[in-house]
């Protein structure tokens, strides 16, 4: 058993839309960030399901109380801090009755062993000797990292194939594929959700990503934003693209 702390708080931010806050301390067990928790809402509610199923309530605090749970509980309420939409009841109870998350799976499906730490999982998933990295502390919204210069690459789990995601971190991928991983980076967080899905099963082409950074280029206001994409389509060989995003952006 775990022996944790929920405490309650609110605020509200000059005076309107209050919210309500969930603190959690995990007071048994090794240290971490994922020891010290906060929930909301949802979150919140999850955590009093679980208490309330397989806890018991040792100790009532002012604003709180100190609970014993099983350690697969202690799993699901960190995976409920962290996890950016909020599982159902029944998913809670297949953690509990597993002691596997979702993210424990997908870190499967990407060809590692997940059984590294919960604190490891919820944080940034590194292959230390590539420079790309996984980030999956907002799970199942993903950050994937190709290089230093380069934005990182925002997506949904469901908008990718997980073996090549793992196949990226483990520097297995063409060079032309990380090219366009780098182009896709360009793009509005949207149309990246599209590109990273047609990237990861083989369907998207060189020339198709470029007439799309090219279309990008043309509407963006960002400076910084369309001149990155001139330099990428002048990298990989598409002048005449990057000429006209020029002449036009030079003209108006």
């Amino acid at each position: 058993m775990v022996l944790m702390e929920a405490s309650f708080d609110a605020y509200s931010y000059h005076g309107f839309n209050m919210t309500y806050q969930l603190h959690v301390k995990f007071l048994e067990g090794a240290n971490g960030a994922s020891n010290n928790l906060t929930l909301y809402c949802d979150g919140a509610e999850a955590v009093a399901y679980l208490v309330n199923k397989y806890g018991k309530v040792v100790r009532v605090l002012p604003f709180g109380y100190v609970a014993e749970v099983p350690a697969n509980v202690a799993l699901a309420i960190k995976y409920l801090a962290k996890t950016s939409v909020a599982p159902l009841n029944e998913e809670l109870d297949d953690i509990v009755r597993t002691g596997e998350t979702e993210i424990h799976r997908f870190v499967r499906k990407l060809g590692f062993n997940p059984e590294s730490g919960v604190e490891n999982l919820f944080d940034t998933l590194q292959i230390h000797r590539l420079s790309a990295a996984l980030s999956l502390k907002e799970f199942p919204r993903l950050k994937l990292y190709v290089e230093d210069e380069t934005p990182p690459l925002s997506f949904m789990a469901e908008d990718v194939d997980p073996e090549f995601l793992g196949k990226v971190l483990r520097d297995e991928v063409s060079k032309e594929a990380y090219e366009m991983l780098r182009g896709i980076a360009l793009l509005g967080e949207r149309t990246q959700r599209k590109y990273i899905d047609l990237l990861s099963r083989a369907q998207l082409t060189l020339n198709r990503l470029a007439k799309a950074l090219c279309r990008a280029a043309v509407s963006s206001r960002d400076r910084w934003t369309w001149e990155r994409i001139v330099e990428w389509l002048r990298k990989n060989g598409y002048d005449e693209f990057a000429c006209e995003i020029v002449v036009r952006k030079t003209l108006l």
